[in-house]
This record gives C-alpha cells, sequence and structure tokens, in this order.
C-alpha cells in the first residue's frame, strides 16, 4: 500500500449454504466426523439445520463491518508514530456461491 504497509485484501465467501446429503462427493456426515472436537462442541452439525448459514452470513457481516470501523479509526491516528504500523489483513468483500433465490429470501 502507499502508506509503507504490508496487506493483503481478504474477499470472504461461502461457498455453499449447507452440505447437501443428496450430493455425493459432499460426505457431509463423514467430514463432520473427521472435525476437531472443539468444533464439534460449537454446535449442532450444519447439515442437519438447513438455516445454519445465515448464522455464519451474520458473523461474516460483523467481521465486515468490524475491519470497516477499524480501517476509519486507523486513519484517525495514521500519522501517531505510536501506533504500530504492523502488517494488517483488509476484508474487501463478502458474498456467497452456490445459493439460489429462494435460500437468499428466506
Amino acid at each position: 500500500s502507499s502508506d509503507g504497509q504490508n496487506l493483503l485484501r481478504v474477499h470472504l465467501i461461502l461457498h455453499w449454504p449447507h452440505c447437501d446429503p443428496n450430493i455425493s462427493w459432499m460426505e457431509c456426515e463423514e467430514e463432520e466426523e473427521r472435525l476437531p472436537q472443539y468444533v464439534k462442541d460449537a454446535g449442532p452439525p450444519p447439515h442437519l439445520n438447513p438455516n445454519a448459514w445465515k448464522d455464519s452470513w451474520r458473523a461474516l457481516e460483523e467481521l465486515y463491518l468490524q475491519d470497516r470501523r477499524h480501517q476509519r479509526a486507523r486513519h484517525l491516528y495514521e500519522n501517531v508514530p505510536s501506533v504500530p504500523s504492523n502488517p494488517r489483513i483488509q476484508i474487501e468483500s463478502i458474498g456467497v456461491s452456490n445459493f439460489d433465490v429462494k435460500e437468499m429470501k428466506s
């Protein structure tokens, strides 16, 4: 970037609304079984809840908004020498793929 920082611009995407057991290569149950216990402890398997993606989307929205707020605050202090100028990640966008309109409106 122009201020000499190392900046990694990231685009986050929810690739599928849910694991579909009707698609053989998705291996929903097998994938869940391979997860570390701390991930399993976070909640029920998403493939058992067709609306689980909504919580993931809300989390992405919050990350995106926090990043935007952080960028505005960082701009206020960009010339203050006591604020470290560490390499950072910037969330450029969030999005979805493999969703149909019905899922998006639900």
